[in-house]
Protein backbone atom coordinates (compact mmCIF):
# COMPACT_ATOMS: atom_id res chain seq x y z
CA UNK A 1 0.00 0.00 0.00
CA UNK A 2 1.27 3.37 -1.11
CA UNK A 3 1.01 6.39 1.46
CA UNK A 4 1.77 10.02 0.68
CA UNK A 5 3.37 12.77 2.92
CA UNK A 6 2.62 16.12 2.25
CA UNK A 7 4.74 18.22 4.52
CA UNK A 8 4.09 22.30 5.50
CA UNK A 9 6.70 24.84 5.91
CA UNK A 10 5.93 27.45 8.95
CA UNK A 11 6.25 31.01 8.09
CA UNK A 12 10.21 32.84 8.00
CA UNK A 13 11.56 36.12 7.03
CA UNK A 14 13.95 35.70 4.43
CA UNK A 15 14.91 39.10 4.36
CA UNK A 16 14.31 42.29 6.54
CA UNK A 17 14.67 45.91 4.44
CA UNK A 18 14.82 49.12 6.09
CA UNK A 19 14.44 53.16 4.88
CA UNK A 20 14.91 55.52 7.70
CA UNK A 21 13.40 58.87 7.05
CA UNK A 22 15.02 61.29 9.21
CA UNK A 23 13.66 64.21 11.26
CA UNK A 24 13.63 66.98 9.05
CA UNK A 25 15.48 69.35 11.45
CA UNK A 26 18.68 67.13 11.13
CA UNK A 27 19.48 67.69 7.38
CA UNK A 28 19.77 63.80 6.96
CA UNK A 29 19.36 62.22 3.52
CA UNK A 30 17.01 59.56 3.42
CA UNK A 31 17.62 56.03 2.95
CA UNK A 32 17.31 55.60 -0.78
CA UNK A 33 15.07 53.43 -2.25
CA UNK A 34 17.47 51.06 -3.94
CA UNK A 35 19.41 50.82 -1.05
CA UNK A 36 17.90 49.54 1.56
CA UNK A 37 19.30 48.64 5.08
CA UNK A 38 19.45 44.79 5.43
CA UNK A 39 18.73 43.59 8.68
CA UNK A 40 16.06 43.84 11.59
CA UNK A 41 17.47 46.04 14.60
CA UNK A 42 17.25 49.96 14.36
CA UNK A 43 19.57 51.67 15.64
CA UNK A 44 18.84 55.90 14.68
CA UNK A 45 18.02 59.55 15.97
CA UNK A 46 14.90 59.59 17.98
CA UNK A 47 12.05 61.12 15.72
CA UNK A 48 12.88 58.21 13.00
CA UNK A 49 10.35 57.07 10.97
CA UNK A 50 11.77 53.68 9.89
CA UNK A 51 9.41 51.93 7.05
CA UNK A 52 10.16 47.92 6.49
CA UNK A 53 9.94 45.16 3.88
CA UNK A 54 9.42 41.81 5.55
CA UNK A 55 10.08 39.34 2.39
CA UNK A 56 8.89 35.92 3.62
CA UNK A 57 9.16 32.37 2.40
CA UNK A 58 5.29 31.38 2.55
CA UNK A 59 2.45 32.62 0.92
CA UNK A 60 0.73 34.41 4.05
CA UNK A 61 -2.90 34.83 5.25
CA UNK A 62 -1.89 36.83 8.31
CA UNK A 63 0.66 39.24 9.66
CA UNK A 64 0.78 41.56 12.51
CA UNK A 65 3.79 43.28 15.11
CA UNK A 66 4.25 43.50 17.99
CA UNK A 67 5.90 46.87 19.15
CA UNK A 68 7.63 47.74 22.87
CA UNK A 69 9.72 45.48 25.18
CA UNK A 70 7.80 42.01 26.62
CA UNK A 71 4.95 42.88 29.06
CA UNK A 72 4.20 46.47 27.39
CA UNK A 73 3.65 45.19 24.00
CA UNK A 74 1.12 47.05 21.64
CA UNK A 75 0.01 44.16 18.45
CA UNK A 76 -0.72 46.09 15.56
CA UNK A 77 -1.57 44.36 11.70
CA UNK A 78 0.67 44.67 8.69
CA UNK A 79 -0.02 45.09 5.23
CA UNK A 80 0.43 41.89 2.94
CA UNK A 81 1.39 42.39 -0.54
CA UNK A 82 2.79 39.75 -3.32
CA UNK A 83 6.24 38.92 -4.13
CA UNK A 84 7.95 38.84 -7.37
CA UNK A 85 6.14 35.49 -7.59
CA UNK A 86 2.83 36.27 -7.22
CA UNK A 87 2.83 35.09 -3.46
CA UNK A 88 1.38 36.95 -0.44
CA UNK A 89 4.83 37.30 0.97
CA UNK A 90 5.65 40.95 1.07
CA UNK A 91 5.23 42.04 4.85
CA UNK A 92 5.15 46.08 5.16
CA UNK A 93 4.65 48.41 7.87
CA UNK A 94 6.20 51.72 9.68
CA UNK A 95 8.09 52.28 13.06
CA UNK A 96 8.07 55.44 14.78
CA UNK A 97 11.70 55.17 16.90
CA UNK A 98 10.12 57.79 20.00
CA UNK A 99 11.96 55.86 22.71
CA UNK A 100 16.00 55.36 24.03
CA UNK A 101 14.64 51.67 23.17
CA UNK A 102 12.44 49.10 22.51
CA UNK A 103 11.80 46.13 20.45
CA UNK A 104 9.54 44.46 18.09
CA UNK A 105 8.63 41.38 16.83
CA UNK A 106 6.68 40.11 13.45
CA UNK A 107 4.07 37.38 13.94
CA UNK A 108 3.25 35.51 10.86
CA UNK A 109 0.52 33.11 10.07
CA UNK A 110 0.77 31.58 7.01
CA UNK A 111 -1.94 30.18 4.33
CA UNK A 112 -1.37 26.54 5.41
CA UNK A 113 -2.70 27.51 8.86
CA UNK A 114 0.97 27.59 10.33
CA UNK A 115 2.90 30.47 12.62
CA UNK A 116 6.02 31.30 12.66
CA UNK A 117 8.28 29.49 15.64
CA UNK A 118 9.91 31.49 17.90
CA UNK A 119 9.89 34.55 16.53
CA UNK A 120 13.13 37.18 16.66
CA UNK A 121 12.98 39.97 18.83
CA UNK A 122 14.64 43.09 16.94
CA UNK A 123 15.95 45.73 19.04
CA UNK A 124 14.94 49.45 18.67
CA UNK A 125 17.63 52.08 19.61
CA UNK A 126 16.59 55.66 19.76
CA UNK A 127 19.64 58.04 19.66
CA UNK A 128 18.87 60.83 22.05
CA UNK A 129 20.20 64.36 20.68
CA UNK A 130 21.78 65.68 23.40
CA UNK A 131 21.69 69.82 24.10
CA UNK A 132 24.37 71.66 23.21
CA UNK A 133 27.68 72.22 25.89
CA UNK A 134 29.44 75.37 26.67
CA UNK A 135 33.29 75.34 28.06
CA UNK A 136 34.74 78.72 29.18
CA UNK A 137 38.56 78.56 28.54
CA UNK A 138 39.26 82.27 29.80
CA UNK A 139 38.95 83.45 32.44
CA UNK A 140 38.85 80.04 34.17
CA UNK A 141 37.55 81.51 37.94
CA UNK A 142 36.35 85.08 39.36
CA UNK A 143 38.67 87.64 38.51
CA UNK A 144 38.93 91.36 39.71
CA UNK A 145 38.46 94.07 36.95
CA UNK A 146 38.03 97.94 37.05
CA UNK A 147 34.87 99.42 35.76
CA UNK A 148 36.48 100.38 32.39
CA UNK A 149 38.04 97.06 31.56
CA UNK A 150 37.97 95.47 28.33
CA UNK A 151 38.18 91.57 29.31
CA UNK A 152 38.53 89.11 26.34
CA UNK A 153 36.94 85.86 26.84
CA UNK A 154 37.11 82.93 25.43
CA UNK A 155 34.93 79.48 25.05
CA UNK A 156 33.98 76.91 22.80
CA UNK A 157 30.30 75.28 22.42
CA UNK A 158 29.78 71.49 21.19
CA UNK A 159 26.70 69.68 20.00
CA UNK A 160 25.85 66.36 18.73
CA UNK A 161 24.21 67.53 15.42
CA UNK A 162 24.74 71.00 14.75
CA UNK A 163 24.50 74.29 16.49
CA UNK A 164 21.55 76.97 15.60
CA UNK A 165 22.48 79.84 17.93
CA UNK A 166 24.89 80.99 20.24
CA UNK A 167 24.37 83.87 22.86
CA UNK A 168 26.84 85.26 24.99
CA UNK A 169 24.77 86.60 28.60
CA UNK A 170 25.57 89.18 31.10
CA UNK A 171 23.85 90.59 33.99
CA UNK A 172 25.32 92.99 36.86
CA UNK A 173 24.34 92.19 40.49
CA UNK A 174 24.83 95.35 42.95
CA UNK A 175 22.58 97.93 44.76
CA UNK A 176 20.72 98.25 41.55
CA UNK A 177 20.73 94.62 39.80
CA UNK A 178 20.09 94.07 35.90
CA UNK A 179 18.20 91.14 34.28
CA UNK A 180 20.17 89.22 31.68
CA UNK A 181 21.42 90.90 28.93
CA UNK A 182 21.82 88.48 25.51
CA UNK A 183 24.33 89.39 22.74
CA UNK A 184 23.81 87.20 19.69
CA UNK A 185 27.47 85.66 18.43
CA UNK A 186 28.02 86.48 15.08
CA UNK A 187 30.53 84.94 13.04
CA UNK A 188 33.29 87.67 13.63
CA UNK A 189 33.30 85.94 17.04
CA UNK A 190 33.25 82.66 16.10
CA UNK A 191 35.93 80.17 14.93
CA UNK A 192 36.02 78.57 12.48
CA UNK A 193 32.68 79.21 10.65
CA UNK A 194 29.09 80.65 11.65
CA UNK A 195 26.88 78.64 13.31
CA UNK A 196 24.71 75.97 11.03
CA UNK A 197 23.56 72.30 10.23
CA UNK A 198 26.15 69.80 11.18
CA UNK A 199 28.60 72.65 12.75
CA UNK A 200 29.20 70.81 15.97
CA UNK A 201 32.49 72.89 17.64
CA UNK A 202 32.56 76.43 17.34
CA UNK A 203 35.21 78.39 19.42
CA UNK A 204 33.87 81.63 20.69
CA UNK A 205 36.30 84.93 20.94
CA UNK A 206 34.36 88.23 22.58
CA UNK A 207 35.36 90.81 24.41
CA UNK A 208 33.23 92.09 27.29
CA UNK A 209 33.07 95.83 28.06
CA UNK A 210 32.68 96.65 31.03
CA UNK A 211 31.46 100.71 30.45
CA UNK A 212 28.59 100.39 29.11
CA UNK A 213 27.07 98.00 32.26
CA UNK A 214 28.30 100.77 34.87
CA UNK A 215 28.93 98.52 37.29
CA UNK A 216 30.80 100.43 40.49
CA UNK A 217 33.36 98.90 42.53
CA UNK A 218 31.76 96.81 45.12
CA UNK A 219 29.30 95.00 42.61
CA UNK A 220 29.83 92.05 40.25
CA UNK A 221 29.34 91.21 36.65
CA UNK A 222 27.96 87.39 35.87
CA UNK A 223 28.34 85.84 32.24
CA UNK A 224 27.14 82.82 30.90
CA UNK A 225 26.58 81.35 26.91
CA UNK A 226 23.45 79.66 26.48
CA UNK A 227 23.11 77.65 22.83
CA UNK A 228 20.59 75.70 20.83
CA UNK A 229 20.92 73.57 18.09
CA UNK A 230 18.14 72.63 15.53
CA UNK A 231 15.79 70.12 17.25
CA UNK A 232 12.22 71.95 17.08
CA UNK A 233 9.76 67.96 17.29
CA UNK A 234 6.99 68.86 18.87
CA UNK A 235 7.83 72.00 20.72
CA UNK A 236 10.77 70.67 22.23
CA UNK A 237 13.83 72.27 21.39
CA UNK A 238 17.62 71.54 22.95
CA UNK A 239 18.38 74.39 25.14
CA UNK A 240 21.59 74.73 27.26
CA UNK A 241 22.58 77.13 29.45
CA UNK A 242 26.19 77.37 31.00
CA UNK A 243 27.73 77.56 34.07
CA UNK A 244 28.01 81.19 35.83
CA UNK A 245 31.05 83.23 35.85
CA UNK A 246 31.95 86.28 38.02
CA UNK A 247 33.93 89.39 37.91
CA UNK A 248 34.28 91.74 41.31
CA UNK A 249 34.57 95.20 40.26
CA UNK A 250 36.99 97.19 42.00
CA UNK A 251 38.82 100.65 42.20
CA UNK A 252 41.64 101.84 39.66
Amino acid sequence: EDYQIHTKNPPGVEELRLFMQFPEYLRMANTPEDQPILGGNIQAPQYTSVRFVAVCNEDLAEASIKLGVKGKESQASLTIGKDAKGLNALVTGTIDVAEAYSEYQLDLVAKNGLPNRDPIRYTIKGLVDARPTSSVFDPLGEENVTEICQRPISAEIKDDNGIAEIFFEYRKDGKVSTDWTPVKMTAEHMKPVDCGPGIRTIKIDYTLDFAPIQAVPGEYVRFRFRAADYKDVKGDRNVHIGKEYRFAVVPF
